[in-house]
Parts: structure tokens; sequence; C-alpha cells
């Protein structure tokens, strides 16, 4: 494999926990967030614009690293789970809504969510199931 795909960066990514820092030029950055979006909330991505001279990195670096701190997200592997619906409800400090993120957390703060899982369909013969 040349390159790998958005899809294959997305898992190595999610498998060791690394959020990714895209500091680009001005003309790039459209691209670079619609990556960003692509790789959805759980990566927890961003997507800067890199000043000419870098003089703003550590900013980027910064205002990223806060933003993971204050966020709080669940999510489940969704090709472990694809026989399952599972929805979320996010008990966040400003109330509880539907989702799997509190945004705004600060440290010591606590926030709950409660996950409902259904069974749609049973593999044939019941296997990839156990007790």
């Amino acid at each position: 494999m040349d390159y790998p795909s958005l899809a294959h960066l997305r898992k190595v990514l999610s498998d060791n926990r690394i959020v990714p820092i895209f500091a680009v030029d001005v003309n790039s950055i459209d691209i670079y967030r619609e990556v960003v979006d692509y790789f959805g909330k759980e990566i927890g991505a961003e997507a800067g614009i890199l000043y000419s001279n870098s003089t703003n990195i550590v900013q980027l670096i910064r205002n990223t690293y806060e933003k993971i701190g204050t966020t709080q997200t669940v999510f489940h592997d969704k090709q472990d789970t694809k026989d399952l619906k599972i929805e979320y409800l996010a008990h966040c400090l400003g109330g509880s809504f539907p989702g799997q993120t509190c945004e705004n957390v600060t440290i010591g703060e606590t926030v709950n969510f409660t996950v409902s899982v259904t069974l749609e369909n049973c593999p044939a013969g019941g296997k990839g199931y156990t007790q």
C-alpha cells in the first residue's frame, strides 16, 4: 500500500488513541476540516491555519489539548456492534440530551451517560454472541 486510506488512518488513530492536529496553510484548510469531520468527534482531530512563519504552532497544539481535556465522549466500535442498536443519553452540566458528548467539562466535574443497547438481529446459528 503506497498511501493509507482515510478509513485506515481513522482506525489506526482510534486504536492507538492518537489525536492528530493538522497545521496547514490557508489554501488547504477546507480540505483538512473535511478530513476532521470524516474522522468524527471520537478521534478528536483538529485542523488549524499555520502562519507562514509557524509562530502559532504552540497555540494550535494548546487549543487542541484544552479541547481534548474539556470534552468527554463515549463511543463503541461500529464494526463489532453491527447487529446492535445503541443509543446514548448524555447527562452533562447543562442538562440531559441524546448524544455521546459532553463539552466544557472542567477537572473534577462528573458527567454521566446512559446507554441503551438493543439486539436487532441474531446472527445465523446464534454464533458470535455469548452471555
